[in-house]
This record gives structure tokens, sequence and C-alpha cells, in this order.
């Protein structure tokens, strides 16, 4: 059986960058960023990682603490996101994004000014398109349905992982 990667097709054989975002809510306009986690890959190979704390200066909610495992003291200790806004943005470059329910990654990051690519890929979209029979479509349970292994939900870089290892996996069963 031929597998997409197996064959000459644009969009597997450019660079992509999966992101992930851990923040203080829900809303860009009221809530912060605590955390950044990104992938970089090309045809299912990582080339690169990135990942920061970021001090949100304000307390963490006992939600978000208990949901991240991130305290108050390590985003106290963390610089501001001003201070790694030039290195997110040149992480990503002009790699297409790819992240699970990506407009909430990509919302935060343009109210905080960064450029982005014009081009994103909702794993999210994908799976909902490609496995119609899922029973959830949160990113651990999907990554679980398809044999990938999730070490720490809610953390950015191991979410940036996971989605990019789903990301090839849905490409792949296109």
């Amino acid at each position: 059986m031929t597998q997409l990667s197996d064959l000459e097709v644009p969009l597997y054989s450019q660079s992509f960058v999966a992101l992930d975002l851990e923040t203080t809510g829900l809303s860009p306009y009221r809530d912060e960023v605590i955390e950044v986690g990104a992938v970089r890959f090309q045809a299912g190979t990582v080339l690169d990682t990135y990942s920061t704390l970021i001090n949100p200066y304000r307390p963490l909610s006992e939600v978000v603490r208990r949901l991240t495992g991130i305290t108050n003291e390590e985003v106290r200790k963390a610089p501001p996101f001003a201070v790694v806004a030039g290195e997110i943005e040149a992480f990503i470059g002009d790699s297409s994004l790819v992240g699970h329910n990506v407009a909430f990654d990509t919302g935060f990051l343009a109210r905080k000014g960064i450029r982005l690519p014009t081009a994103a890929y909702d794993t999210w979209d994908l799976a909902f398109i490609l496995l119609p029979q899922s029973r959830s479509y949160a990113l651990g349970p999907l990554a679980a349905s398809l044999g990938i292994y999730h070490p720490r939900p809610h953390r950015a870089l191991a979410d940036a992982e996971v989605t990019q290892r789903l990301f090839t996996a849905l490409i792949d069963l296109a």
C-alpha cells in the first residue's frame, strides 16, 4: 500500500511548525500566554523544537495550575512575552502552522503582534473529516485512538509534539 509520504506531494514535503500554547484562560483579549511549545518538522521528521514559559504578570488560577502543573513560581521567574516574541516569530518563520484547534493559538499570538503565516492546518478539523467515527476529538483521546502516546497533556511542548505526530498520521491516513 502506498502512503502519502511515499509520493511527491507538496503538502507533505513542506516545512511545518506544530504549535501549542498554555494560557491563563480562553480569551486572547483578557488572558495571557504562560507557555509556548513548537515543533518544526518536515515529512514527519522533527527538525527542531522550541519551548518557553512566559511571565503573565498575574497569579495563575487554581484551575490552570492543576491542569498544566505550572506553578506561580515558575512563571514568576520566566521572561515576559515581549522578550521572547522575536524568538517565537523567528521559529515559526514562513512555515505553515499546525495546531489542534489552531485558531485558539493563532488568536493569542496575533493579539500579541506575532506575524503569522497564511497557511494553518487544524488537526481537529482533519480528524473530524478523516475519522468521523471518533468518540472524542480532544487531543489526548484522539491521539490515543491512533496509537500515539501523550506523556504530558496540557504542557505546550508535549502537546505540540503530539499534534505533530497526529498531523503526520492523519496525512498518511488521507
